[in-house]
């Protein structure tokens, strides 16, 4: 990537050379050899494409909730906002009807939104609290849902849960038969 120091005749990708914009200047550079074709159907970008479906899915989603937000409080960064929450909750394998329920007090009904959600956050202090502030932190943290894990995760913890659970058994037996045997 070069840096142009006049006005080119063009802005785009002419042979094998791309000319751009960037923070008021222009770059050149050679072109790119990635295609959408490409990212479509090569198993590369399989992942890629899983996350491309996945936030389509959380768009059509966030645009219903979006409809139901008061027309002072609509931007295009809280649609983004919506949609990535909407992303988010749909990986950790939420319902659709559990991710509108949730969203829609979130966003969509102004004063739970305040009562719920409330301005001031305080973050937790590392050392011990004094009885004064232990008890009134609970009216000013943020409340957020439990995360729920994939069903995949869960399997793999519990089957890990179990074969450790039998794999210090068994060691604990043999070297506690090992000591008995041993001549003392």
């Amino acid at each position: 990537m070069a840096r142009l120091t006049s006005i080119p005749p063009f802005v785009g990708t002419i042979g094998p050379v791309t000319v751009y914009m960037m923070y008021e200047r222009y770059f050149i550079r050679t072109r790119s050899s990635l295609t959408a074709e490409r990212v479509k159907t090569d198993p590369v970008f399989a992942k890629t494409m899983q996350y491309a479906d996945l936030l389509g899915k959380a768009s059509t989603i966030a645009s219903g909730l979006y409809t139901m937000v008061p027309l002072h409080r609509k931007s295009k960064a809280l649609f983004n906002a919506i949609t990535g929450e909407v992303m988010t909750w749909m990986k950790y394998q939420w319902t659709k009807h559990e991710i509108v329920e949730y969203l829609t007090v979130r966003y969509a009904d102004c004063g739970a939104l305040e009562k719920q959600y409330p301005v001031t956050s305080l973050r937790a202090n590392a050392r011990s609290q004094s009885a004064r502030l232990r008890h009134g932190v609970a009216g000013h943290v943020k409340k957020k849902p439990a995360k729920r894990g994939s069903f995949d995760l869960r399997a793999w913890q519990l089957h890990d849960k179990k074969f450790r659970r039998e794999y210090n058994r068994t060691f604990h037996e043999y070297t506690w038969n090992k000591e008995a045997i041993a001549p003392g």
